[in-house]
């Protein structure tokens, strides 16, 4: 939650067969819900960029935007 403006977001990721190079299967999500049910998500075949830190709860990976001028379709509100 960023206290000043009372908004709250969720991170979730999911990791699929990170073991297995050669899995249909592979690959690494994430999701973001925001303020107001806004949603965005991304999704990757490489599990490579995806960390965790086996001391403490951190975990992130890193994601490639989409070209210059491509239209976003990944956050919505829940009036759409």
């Amino acid at each position: 939650t960023i206290p000043e403006i009372r908004k709250s977001f969720a991170f979730i990721y999911s990791v699929e067969d990170p073991g297995n190079p050669n899995s249909k299967q592979r690959g690494v999500g994430v999701q973001v819900m925001g303020p107001s049910d806004g949603y965005v998500t991304q999704y990757t075949k490489s599990t490579d960029r995806f960390w965790a830190d086996p001391y403490s709860l951190a975990l992130g990976t890193t994601l490639q935007t989409k070209p210059f001028g491509t239209p976003l379709t990944g956050m919505t509100s829940a009036e759409e």
